[in-house]
């Protein structure tokens, strides 16, 4: 057997939770090696848990699978008939497995979520079934139900992501929710920031509309907050991350809320990063710190408090290393910063670089 079969083969036994435990180390591994492995395990993952299967005794084998195969490989061109035969075969055997685990009247439960990633240093594009293209941002996380534009289009973030929104079921409305936070969607694309160990949630509107939900958000005199085209709303607190924050909000513990206008001009400072711009735009360098940590997956220590609260603004397009970045705030800020493998420490500007 070829590599290339054999790998499909195992991702479908892993897939279908019918793979020995070396198996499943080996995709692990495989998935892990290269963004493009990623991204194609997801998209089989996605087609397997879009076979609408009501039970074994209904159960048209050839019809189904030729839906499975009409849906996912919808051309088969000189280049890629090989691998269409050979994911047919292997979709086939697929099936089958399924219908012999249908039959079995005890199944464990199993958790269908798909999880999407972007890890540090890194970003991603996914589509999902209802058209809608996500860019997820360096130490990201979207979780999908399998049910995803069946029953409900809602998305569970955890960091940060950018949603152009697919046309999908009209009377099924667009939900992401974060920790804290629901965003419906009324209009088409926007950006979520919500990094569980942040203390921000930065919501912004670049075309259409969207509602920022929560039901202990009382410190706007509402538990909803409309945004239109570009504004932004950013909600700080002195512990978003804890549970009882938002009730804190009850008593003005909140240590911001802001709804921005801003111009088309400066919606890069909030969704550049997917088109690899770094925009700071009177960011502290502590925040700029955050977002350098996850962009280059590095360690920042800042040695003087002090330094925290410097301000910079400043856009960087295409930067593909943190030297660069660094070197040109240097230039513009009284700072100093050495490098020691993965970690970076910025100290103040009088302090001669070793």
């Amino acid at each position: 057997m070829k590599e290339e079969d054999e790998v499909e083969s195992l991702l479908i036994k892993y897939i279908a939770d019918e793979a020995t435990e070396q198996e499943k180390v080996y995709i692990r591994r495989w998935i892990q090696a290269h963004p493009e492995n990623e991204q194609y395990f997801v998209q089989l993952y996605e087609a397997w848990h879009r076979a609408s299967i009501p039970s074994a005794d209904d159960i048209d084998t050839n019809s189904a699978f030729a839906n499975f195969a009409a849906v996912n490989f919808p051309v088969a061109t000189p280049s890629n008939r090989n691998v269409l035969r050979a994911s047919i075969a292997i979709a086939g055997i697929a099936i089958f497995s399924l219908i012999v685990w249908l039959s079995f009247p005890f199944k464990p439960a199993l958790d269908n979520t798909i999880k999407l990633y972007a890890s540090r240093g890194m970003k991603r594009m996914y589509k999902l079934q209802d058209g809608t293209i996500i860019w997820l941002n360096a130490g990201s996380r979207l979780d999908v139900s399998p049910d995803f534009n069946l029953k409900d289009r809602t998305v569970y973030l955890s960091g940060e992501a950018f949603f152009e929104i697919g046309h999908g079921k009209k009377d099924l409305p667009f939900l992401v929710k974060t920790q804290k936070f629901s965003i419906r969607d009324i209009g088409t694309k926007f950006n979520v920031k919500a990094y569980p160990e942040d203390n921000l949630f930065e919501a912004s509107v670049m075309q259409g509309e969207v509602s920022v939900e929560n039901g202990e958000l009382k410190a706007m005199g509402n538990n909803r907050i409309y945004l239109k085209e570009h504004q932004v709303l950013r909600i700080s607190a002195n512990d978003l991350k804890t549970p009882s924050s938002l009730q804190k909000a009850q008593s003005n513990d909140f240590e911001k809320i802001q709804v921005l206008q801003i111009t088309p001009a400066q919606q890069i400072n909030y969704s550049g990063w997917k088109d690899n711009v770094l925009a700071f735009d009177s960011n502290s360098l502590q925040e700029i710190a955050t977002m350098l940590e996850r962009q280059f997956n590095i360690t920042i220590n800042i040695a003087d408090e002090k330094l925290k609260d410097i301000k910079y603004s400043g856009t960087f397009k295409n930067a593909l290393t943190i030297n660069g970045v660094l070197d040109i705030i240097k230039e513009n800020t009284d700072i100093n910063y050495t490098k020691s493998g993965n970690t970076i420490t910025i100290t103040g500007g009088k302090t001669s670089m070793k």
